[in-house]
This record gives structure tokens, sequence and C-alpha cells, in this order.
């Protein structure tokens, strides 16, 4: 890795990094537990028949909204209202009652209310997910099995961890994600392994996303995600296993060298550029991370601007 190349995997990580709240563009979403981030344009879609108090300024839950099965209500009144009004993209199906656990630190476990999935991107609250890489030795080499993500699912053909994704409500911790989504995206068989529950690290998203909207035009929002990273180790066998599977969201599973991860990163083709920072963390943590004069630069990176955390949480 030249120095080219490392700013190239430090700019990446700024930009998944590079949020910062105006209120020219957006409103806060101020609750008893947590803030949001409402692109301005949508929010007067919040008001007191859908169960809001909105001054223009901020946006609150009315007074008589109290209570989770309340607030989530209130949530999904809003949606609806911007549905019907044709403000925000109809998403596809396969997001169909899925929802997501929103509040405090303590979300998982004690969420204060819960949202739709498929319109995370218009609130801007800070969202759960895992992802998990997947290691084997084979022939004496360290290699990791990436998941070609499929036609329905965001940035379709790039490689992704093995498995990953949202902590849908009402799942109550990371490590009870982590095996639903190795069922799901890999199969049943492998969401048992041995040593599935080591947390190697924590990364933080913060960054602007544009949702499309009807018309085809874009709105700016805001995507906030803390991320906890899991290792596990299979055997030979196993990683030969799982190149065989397709499944709804992989169009199918490689084989890859933690060098050529980071050639990917680099390029930002093969591995979408959003999924670089928690790929360089991943690497880092277990220990496989190419030897580089760099790599400690792109770990402070990491800790500085991303606020990667490379301790474990209790699963």
């Amino acid at each position: 890795m030249n120095r080219e190349e490392a700013d190239i995997l430090i700019g990446h990580i700024a930009a998944n990094n590079n949020f910062r709240f105006t209120p020219e563009k957006f409103t806060r979403l101020v609750t008893n537990e947590t803030v949001g981030y409402v692109p301005r344009v949508l929010a007067p879609f919040f008001n007191a028949k859908s169960g809001f108090r909105n001054n223009s300024n901020e946006i609150t839950f009315a007074d008589a909204v109290k209570g989770f099965e309340a607030k989530s209500h209130a949530m999904n009144q809003v949606r609806d209202a911007m549905l019907d009004a044709g403000a925000i993209q109809r998403k596809p199906a396969h997001y169909a009652d899925e929802e997501l656990s929103i509040g405090g630190e303590d979300r998982r476990q004690h969420p204060e209310f819960r949202i739709d999935r498929a319109y995370y991107g218009v609130y801007g609250f800070q969202l759960d997910a895992v992802s998990v890489q997947m290691r084997a030795v084979i022939n004496g080499e360290t290699k990791l099995v990436l998941q070609r993500r499929g036609a329905g699912v965001l940035e379709p053909g790039t490689l992704d961890f093995a498995a990953g994704g949202a902590v849908k409500y009402p799942e109550k911790s990371p490590l009870e994600s982590v095996r639903a989504q190795i069922a799901h995206e890999i199969g049943p068989e492998f969401s048992h392994l041995d040593k599935i529950g080591r947390h190697t690290a924590t990364v933080f998203l913060n960054r602007g996303i544009s949702l499309k909207q009807p018309g085809g035009s874009e709105l700016q929002a805001a995507e906030r995600s803390r991320i906890p990273l899991y290792d596990v180790e299979i055997t030979p066998e196993q990683a030969a296993a799982i190149t065989g599977v397709k499944t709804e969201e992989a169009a199918g599973f490689e084989l890859v060298t933690p060098a050529e991860i980071i050639r990917y990163c680099i390029e930002a083709q093969r591995i979408a550029p959003v999924m670089v920072q928690s790929f360089l963390a991943s690497l880092i943590a277990t220990g496989l991370m190419p030897q580089s004069d760099y790599a400690g630069e792109i770990q402070g990176a990491l800790e500085a601007r991303g606020g990667c955390q490379f301790k474990g949480l209790t699963p």
C-alpha cells in the first residue's frame, strides 16, 4: 500500500461520517431517549393529526402520545401520510413487516418505539446492524468468505461480509441478530457454529445519503448506524460448502484473501464505499490487515473520524 492508496481508504472513512446537521436542510426529531434528523421538506407531515408537535425548528411527540405502542403508531401514521401524498418512494415488498427498535443506548432490550425498516432513512435515527466476518485457513492461507449481493438488495453485485444486516425488532442482542442473519443469508445449518460469538470491534456510520423520490428526484437524508463486527472461524469444508450457496439476498459467495479485500476497498468497485470502513476495522481487529507503513494511520482514522471501538461488547 502506498501513500495515495492509504489516502483513498482514509477518504472513504471520512465519507462514511460526513453528516452534519444544518437547520436549512433538516429538522430535529427529539424523543425522550434519542434524536432523529428529518429532511426539512418532510417535516410538515409530523403534525398534530399524526401525533406530533412541530414548531418548525423541532419535532416532538404530542403530549398525549406516550408509551411504546402509541409512539410506534404515530410513526406509522406519519409514514402513511407521506406515502399517500407521494412524498416518499414506496419500498419493495421484501421489506414488508420488518421493523427496527428505536431509543437510547439500550434500545435493543428496551426500545422506546419501533419504525418500519423500509423507511428508516426518512427519520435519521441511529440504528443497529451487525456484520459477520467468516474466515478459514485453506492450504496454509487465510481466506474470508464474502457474499456477492443479489439483484434485489442495495449495491447489487458488490461484495459484502458473509452475513449481516439490520438488527430487527424484537431481536434483543447482536448475537441473536448474528444467528438470524446467518440463517437467512447462508442457511440455518450454519447459524449455530461453535465459534460464532467473538465480537471484535464496533463501527459507526454517520453519513449523508440520497433517497430516490417519486418522479426521479432525490432527497438528502441521514444514515446513522452502530455496527458490531463479529468474527467466525470455520473449517475449509464449511467454507467450500458456503461457496455453493445461493439465497434470496446472496447471488453467491467467494473466498478472498485479506490483500484482495484491501485492493477491492481501494478500487471501490467490487466492494461498495459504504462497506470500506467496516472491512478495514474487521481486518485490523482480527490481525489480518496486510503489513503496511500506513496501517497505524488507518486505524487512527477509524477511531478518530469513524468512532470505531476496537473492543468487545457483551453479546
